[in-house]
Formats: C-alpha cells, structure tokens, sequence
C-alpha cells in the first residue's frame, strides 16, 4: 500500500517538528517538506510570494513525491502548505494520480496561543515584549490561524480519514502506531 499522510494547519502549529519525532521513531517512513526545499532551491531567505519561488518548490516538491510513489509501496508524510478546501483536494487529486492507495489528513488544532508563540519564536526576531513589529507578527498569524480553521478539513477533499493533533496534548505513539 502506497499510504501518504499530508499535514494540514496553519504555521506554528508544530506540523514540522512533529514529523521530524515520528521520523524519529519510524525511519523507514518517507518525509516531504515544502519549506526545506525552498530553503534547498532558495537558502533560508524570505520568498516573495510574487516570486515564483512557492511555484518552483511545489513542482519539485510534488515530483519528489511522485518518484516515492512509483516505487515499492510505503509511508510517506507530505509537510506542505495546504490552506483552503481547493488547494487540499488539488494536492489530494494528484496523489492519487501518483498511485497513492490511501491519504490520511492530519489535521493540526494546536491552540491559537500556541501557535502565535511558536510564530514569533520561530520567525528569529527578538521583539521587545510590547513592540509594533511584534504585534503586527502576532496579528498576522492570529489572522492565518483563522483563516484556517475557517476552511474545516473534510473527507470530501480527497481524504480517506481525518485525524486531529494537538502535538502539545498528545504523545507520539499512537500515531507511530497508525503509520504501520
């Protein structure tokens, strides 16, 4: 079975640094970030969205993904941006086309709070604690956060099951287990 798991939340969600634990107890499963690819094709400088660079990393991304799907069967996690209801069921479409049997959304719902830390921390600014720029950061990321969970995740985009994660509630195991 050719079985992908694409996560699904917003950033700050821990969607990448969860994967990089599950790997860590499955090695033999497969792992696709979109963000280490940019930073592959790109370094670790920001990208316009106006670059063509998000454009560029998505078809390398995806054809990665499909030379690991049109080989022996396996696991394979696809850490991408998945925003809204039509990007997620375009992402799922072509899986399927690339011979993917089964695909399991994980849906991240990390609280807002969290999220908007994790943001900030990861973005590497030191803010003071009531800056302008902090807040405008903070903001920004409140307003992604409901963006997306303004976009419910459905089984009707391409999903066979659904599985929600609070990475900062639950253990990893069950979900080491799933990947069997």
């Amino acid at each position: 079975m050719r079985q992908v798991i694409l996560t699904v939340g917003p950033q700050g969600a821990g969607k990448t640094t969860f994967c990089h634990e599950i790997i860590k107890l499955r090695p033999e499963v497969v792992l696709v970030e979109r963000d280490a690819i940019l930073n592959e094709l790109f370094g670790d400088s920001w990208t316009d969205p106006y670059s063509g660079a998000h454009y560029v990393g998505f078809k390398v991304m995806m054809e990665r993904v499909e030379d690991h799907l049109r080989t022996d069967p396996l696991t394979l996690i696809l850490d991408t941006w998945t925003g809204d209801e039509d990007e997620r069921w375009r992402v799922t479409r072509r899986l399927r086309g690339f011979g993917a049997d089964k695909i399991v959304a994980w849906y991240f719902v990390t609280d807002e709070d969290t999220v908007v830390r994790q943001f900030i921390k990861r973005s590497g600014s030191d803010y003071p604690e009531n800056s302008v720029a902090k807040d405008i950061e903070a903001h920004y990321c409140r307003r992604n956060y409901q963006f997306y969970h303004s976009h419910p995740v459905e089984l009707d985009q391409g999903f066979d099951e659904i599985e929600l994660i609070d990475p900062h509630q639950l253990t990893l195991f069950p979900y080491a287990d799933i990947l069997l």
